[in-house]
């Protein structure tokens, strides 16, 4: 079951080519897993491939509804703007939690709403992968804002705390 998160970790390399050919070998071997799906749509929504992007996550979305704030992101960047409002309006019309919350925080920066990113950032409680938020491209143009700023600080606290040899 490791084989599906190769393809995130080729992918977080920036070696988006190996992260495709990744996640395709594991989806051989885990057909409709949402981690693969995910990674193969991201790497070719980075890679500019925006029909393989769309249709490996339009495949995740419909058998994985919980990850469809990464399918708003890809029609944002293939220029459908309407169809990935029309996500995100679905997504707010359901009740928060913190999963929920750091899709619609990736969604509305993807969409170029700032404001409404960082609303989602700071929601309580946060979901275990709200820590990557500092490295995640989607997030770059917040980078300068304060608020980003005092999120990114939480961060480095408990990681400072984390890594502090025992007293």
């Amino acid at each position: 079951m490791y084989t599906v998160w190769l393809a995130g970790m080729y992918g977080g390399m920036g070696d988006h080519e190996r992260a495709m050919a990744e996640a395709k070998s594991a989806l051989e071997r885990f057909p409709d897993h949402p981690i693969s799906l995910f990674n193969l749509g991201t790497s070719a929504r980075i890679l500019g491939r925006h029909d393989e992007a769309i249709a490996a996550h339009e495949r995740m979305a419909s058998r994985n509804p919980r990850w469809r704030h990464a399918l708003g992101i890809t029609y944002a960047a293939a220029g459908r703007t309407d169809d990935a409002r029309r996500i995100l309006a679905e997504m707010e019309a359901s009740p928060p939690n913190s999963w929920n919350a750091l899709g619609l925080a990736e969604l509305h920066a993807a969409l170029g709403n700032d404001e409404a990113a960082l609303k989602w950032l700071e929601y309580q409680p946060r979901h275990a992968w709200w820590f990557g938020i500092a490295g995640n491209p989607l997030f770059n143009g917040l980078h300068d804002e304060p608020r980003f700023q005092a999120l990114l600080s939480v961060i480095n606290a408990r990681g400072a705390t984390r890594s502090q040899p025992p007293s």
